[in-house]
């Protein structure tokens, strides 16, 4: 069985499956909604940045963490960094819909879904600009921004030990592991 290419499915399978999952929750946020609009564009942009301390802490301390199978798949990906190698497609839809239920224990049912849409769309803006990091040239035309996310990442698989965040560098700065 040719492993690369079950790979190579389920890495675009899961930025398909993740981009409608993140639609389907902006959807139901919209349909169910009563308040206020900038509770809506609250409870999104809480979910955004939320995902940023959630995408440190899973890099951390669960890919660089205890042996795992996550932590083996991680490793391939150090390995090989071109590699097509992503979560199990049915893993960030899954969490996202645990992670609403818990959240629709204690708030409305469309503000949860405001929220899992504001994670989801931080996940893939990092989904997208990891495969980007790993496979653009270098003299494509984007800005500072994303060249020092793009270096600093670089950095990461140089040093394994710093840098956890991919798409911010707040978490590393608070908890000490940012490296310049």
């Amino acid at each position: 069985m040719n492993w690369a290419f079950i790979g190579a499915i389920n890495y675009y399978v899961a930025m398909v499956i993740d981009l409608a999952a993140a639609l389907a929750f902006l959807g139901f946020g919209v349909r169910r909604f009563v308040g206020h609009p900038s509770v809506a564009v609250g409870a999104v942009l809480l979910g955004f940045l939320s995902f940023g301390f959630l995408e440190y802490a899973v890099h951390r301390w669960v890919l660089h963490g205890r042996p795992s199978i996550a932590r083996r798949g991680h490793r391939h990906h150090h390995a090989e960094p071109a590699a097509l190698v992503a979560t199990p497609f049915f893993v960030a839809a899954l969490a996202s819909i645990a992670i609403w239920q818990l959240l629709w224990l204690v708030c409305p049912a469309a503000a949860a879904s405001f929220f899992v849409f504001g994670l989801y769309a931080g996940y893939n803006h990092f989904a997208l600009f990891h495969h980007w990091v790993h496979h653009h040239r270098s003299d494509d035309g984007y800005g500072w921004y994303w060249h020092r996310l793009d270096r600093l990442h670089h950095g990461h698989h140089r040093r394994q030990g710093s840098n956890f965040g991919v798409s911010t560098t707040m978490w590393d700065g608070i908890f000490g592991t940012f490296r310049p």
